[in-house]
């Protein structure tokens, strides 16, 4: 534990160097960014987010922490912020993250909104990055960057894949259905846009954010910069992998039915369920609910043959088809050793 902390500490002030030798500039503090970090027992982790808002290059930002009913020693670590102008402590019995961000939601003050979990961190300028987008398009109502995955080894920082987008004023409502361009940190939202959505779904215990991003951005345009925004932290604590595939079915199915409702005609609609099916394929497979999808598989090669046959997405797939979900867990975690590299 001690190695991850001094890690973290290492790379915080390689950067903040960077900000001190004047290789960033400070923007217009025309707007107020609410940074929101549900947390529950990561004291070991939590400090190394909340500074890496506060040591941010943009200054008019606010931290809105919700404690989730932690029972480790979170209040101790978190002390030194409680009499900072800019930080918000909301504590509240364990009721999950979605439960937690929501009433971190109602406590912000912030025109803009960035949801940052409490075990990953911002690089030192990504808000001052996401606010010259902001007043560059003023219309716009969301403005992301990208991110990396990234673990730590022996007190060692290795960066494991890298991700990003150049996206101009276009809607990314297919993409995010089919790799999650918005993600938790890599982007700030008009508070106004996160309420009229109804906020974050709190029988959802995973996948709470793909749902939540994708009515957020169905009818939204997006501009988003190729700059990394942010850090998250592969690590043992991270959300169970089957839960997951679970809550995407789960999503994914809603979503459908919600796109039937509608006009099952509209190209765009058919196209997004389409997409829509596709990831069932692959949340099925993954766990091992081959006969589902299966029957997802052929739902898709019905509507859409001549470009499934093309897709590398669906050759994958096939071939998924006949491998225990067990072994692609484990083919995946070797993947992300092999190709992880040191920092």
């Amino acid at each position: 534990m001690k190695n991850k902390s001094s890690a973290f500490k290492v790379f915080n002030q390689q950067n903040l160097n960077h900000i001190n030798s004047g290789h960033y500039s400070y923007q217009s503090s025309k707007y107020k960014v609410s940074v929101i970090i549900p947390t529950y027992n990561r004291s070991h982790l939590v400090s190394n987010a909340i500074n890496s808002v506060l040591n941010q290059a943009y200054k008019n930002v606010e931290i809105v922490l919700v404690d989730d009913g932690s029972t480790d020693d979170t209040l101790a670590v978190i002390q030194p912020f409680l009499q900072l102008n800019n930080f918000k402590y909301i504590f509240q019995e364990n009721k999950g993250r979605s439960f937690a961000r929501n009433q971190g939601l109602i406590h912000a003050e912030g025109e803009f909104i960035l949801f940052l979990d409490s075990d990953d961190y911002l690089e030192l300028d990504a808000i001052d990055a996401l606010v010259k987008l902001s007043l560059e398009y003023p219309v716009i109502n969301i403005f992301s960057g990208g991110y990396r995955l990234y673990q730590i080894k022996n007190g060692q920082y290795f960066e494991i894949y890298k991700r990003k987008f150049d996206i101009h004023l276009r809607n990314i409502f297919i993409e995010q259905i089919q790799m999650m361009i918005l993600n938790m940190g890599n982007n700030m939202i008009r508070k106004s846009l996160i309420e009229a959505s109804g906020g974050f779904n709190c029988s959802l215990e995973y996948a709470e954010d793909w749902e939540l991003l994708l009515k957020i951005c169905r009818f939204e345009k997006v501009v988003s910069t190729q700059k990394n925004i942010l850090n998250i932290y592969r690590h043992d604590d991270n959300s169970s992998f089957f839960n997951i595939q679970e809550s995407v079915t789960s999503v994914a199915h809603a979503m459908i039915n919600k796109l039937k409702m509608e006009d099952s005609q509209d190209d765009g609609i058919r196209k997004a369920i389409i997409e829509l099916e596709k990831r069932l394929v692959m949340a099925y497979n993954r766990k091992n609910n081959k006969y589902q999808a299966m029957i997802y598989f052929f739902h898709v090669l019905r509507k859409d043959r001549r470009n499934v046959l093309k897709d590398t997405f669906f050759i994958r797939e096939i071939f998924y088809l006949l491998i225990p979900a067990s072994l692609l867990i484990v083919a995946r975690g070797v993947q992300l050793k092999l190709t992880s590299r040191r920092n």
